[in-house]
């Protein structure tokens, strides 16, 4: 596959990140999972690989967002100053997922949850990235953040851990609004249950999935059912089948990077896989 770089906001003009520690780059691939052109966004550290490879980090859009999104916030910021607090630099690949909420569409050859696992295939030819699983995690937020949760805890060969800021309950989402294009489309229309639930993380917790895996999850009180009567869901499911989860309920915190997805939160976790990595 040919990869190549292009003129992006991350490498000049008035809006560029730079840091000394990481560098962003956006990049195209033709990806045979959805048979087209996609984007992709790249933060590499500038120091030298560890032995056995840098750590891998995966971070999924929310919903409406794009593989650019992450890197124009204070997200970047808040990693290196993780990064000078001691978190080990990783290799940071931040796919464009669209509106598709991070699964193979069913009847369909929109297969996003295989983009995500051909990306990092991609990525691993480029850098060196250890197979160490305690080294190798996936996060998101919002459609994101239930996308991490369902790839990470149906491939426990490719992630250790696992981190959702506000992740989608998408039986109770889909409840509310059945007719919805967001979840008829992904899932089937009509939404078809058997179906969510092959991919919903509770489901695969129930199952015996995550045990060897750890799990951080970022909600606010304020936000929408889907994603705070979800969250106590999931938490609920995970504690009664012995899954390690590390849980942050940001007070009165709504959907929103203003709200519930502030620095402190990214921070958060970034601390609690730094944690993990360096006992």
């Amino acid at each position: 596959m040919n990869l190549f770089y292009f003129c992006t906001i991350f490498l000049s003009g008035n809006n560029a990140y730079s840091d000394p520690l990481i560098k962003l780059s956006l990049l195209r691939v033709e990806s045979t999972s959805l048979q087209k052109e996609m984007e992709y966004v790249v933060w590499t550290p500038t120091a030298p690989p560890p032995k056995g490879g840098y750590p891998l980090l995966v971070m999924l859009h929310g919903l409406g967002d794009t593989a650019t999104n992450w890197s124009r916030t204070s997200v970047p910021k808040t990693y290196t100053k993780a990064l000078e607090e001691g978190l080990a630099p990783h290799i940071v690949i931040i796919p464009d997922g669209e509106r598709g909420y991070w699964v193979d569409h069913m009847g369909s050859n929109l297969q996003y949850e295989s983009w995500v696992l051909e990306l990092i295939d991609i990525v691993e030819q480029q850098y060196p990235i250890t197979e160490d699983l305690g080294f190798r995690t996936i996060m998101g937020l919002s459609m994101g953040a239930w996308g991490a949760l369902s790839i990470g805890l149906r491939n426990p060969h490719e992630f250790g851990q696992m981190i959702a800021m506000s992740p989608t309950d998408v039986f109770i989402a889909a409840e509310k609004t059945p007719a919805s294009p967001l979840y008829t489309i992904p899932f089937g229309d009509p939404v078809h249950a058997p179906f969510v639930s092959s991919k919903e993380p509770r489901e695969w917790i129930m199952r015996g999935a995550g045990t060897e895996q750890r799990i951080a999850l970022i909600y606010g009180s304020a936000e929408q059912d889907k994603f705070s009567k979800g969250a106590e869901r999931l938490i609920n499911t995970a504690k009664a089948n012995d899954i390690d989860i590390s849980v942050l309920v940001v007070d009165h915190g709504k959907h929103s990077w203003k709200s519930t997805w502030q620095p402190s939160s990214f921070l958060w976790w970034m601390r609690w896989l730094s944690d993990i990595q360096n006992p």
